[in-house]
C-alpha cells in the first residue's frame, strides 16, 4: 500500500443475470454482502473492491462465480399428489430426478399419461395448477427451477369437460373448500358451490392427504 487511499472502502458484488451485462447487485463497507436472485435465473457473480480514493479492482485471480437459483423439495417414499409452483424451464429434467413413477391426467383425452409418452408432455406455461401423481420408491430430493408463481396474485387453471386433476399452483398452502375454490365462465366468477347450482360443474373437489381422499 502506498499510504494514500489504501484500504478497501467498499466491496461491490456485481451480477450478470442469464448472460446479461454485469450490474451492481449489492454494496457493503465492512459488512458482509448479501445477494438475492430470482428463482429460475442463472447468475455470474464477481466481487469488485474500491479503495478510499475510488480505485476499483476485481478480486484477483478469481473467475466469476456461477450460481443457479432454485428450490429443493424432498419427497418420502410413497404416493404423492403434487403440483409445481412454477413454469419450468426443463420439465423433463425435473421429472427425471424422480426415483419412481409419475403420471398426469389429460383433461382432453380423459386418461392418465405416464413418463415415456413424449407426445403427452404438458405445456410448461400451463404447468402451474397441473396435478401430478408421484409414486416414490426411495427418499428423493428434487431441485425445481423455472419462473416461480407469485403467491399474491390469482391464477386461472383451464378446465376440460369431464374430470380434471389440479394442484396448488402456489408455494404456500391453499385453502381447499367449496367456497374458496372459484370457477369462471363467460366472464362471471362463482364459488365451486355456486357454480354447481349454475350447472357449470359438480360441487366436489377431492384432495389427497398422503393416505386417503
Amino acid at each position: 500500500a502506498d499510504g494514500q487511499g489504501s484500504g478497501v472502502g467498499t466491496l461491490t458484488l456485481r451480477a450478470s443475470e442469464d448472460g446479461g451485462p454485469f450490474v451492481d447487485a449489492a454494496v457493503a463497507g465492512d459488512q458482509e454482502v448479501k445477494f438475492t436472485g430470482k428463482p429460475g435465473s442463472t447468475y455470474r457473480l464477481l466481487g469488485v473492491g474500491r479503495d478510499l480514493v475510488g480505485r476499483e479492482e476485481a478480486v484477483e485471480g478469481k473467475e466469476p462465480l456461477v450460481v443457479k437459483v432454485g428450490r429443493a423439495v424432498a419427497f418420502a417414499p410413497g404416493l404423492h399428489l403434487v403440483a409445481l409452483p412454477l413454469a419450468p424451464e426443463d420439465l423433463k429434467g425435473i421429472l427425471a430426478q424422480i426415483k419412481g413413477k409419475w403420471a398426469w391426467w389429460h383433461g382432453g383425452t380423459q386418461r392418465f399419461h405416464q413418463a415415456g409418452e413424449q407426445e403427452a408432455w404438458p405445456d410448461p406455461e400451463g404447468v402451474p395448477g397441473q396435478g401430478f401423481w408421484l409414486d416414490q420408491r426411495e427418499p428423493t430430493q428434487v431441485v425445481l427451477t423455472g419462473r416461480f408463481v407469485a403467491a399474491d396474485k390469482p391464477i386461472a387453471v383451464p378446465l376440460a369437460k369431464g374430470w380434471n386433476l389440479l394442484g396448488n399452483p402456489f408455494p404456500v398452502p391453499l385453502p381447499w373448500s367449496l367456497e374458496k375454490i372459484q370457477v369462471r365462465s363467460g366472464g362471471k366468477t362463482l364459488s365451486l358451490r355456486e357454480a354447481q347450482k349454475a350447472g357449470w360443474v359438480e360441487d366436489f373437489a377431492w384432495g389427497w392427504n398422503g393416505k386417503e381422499y
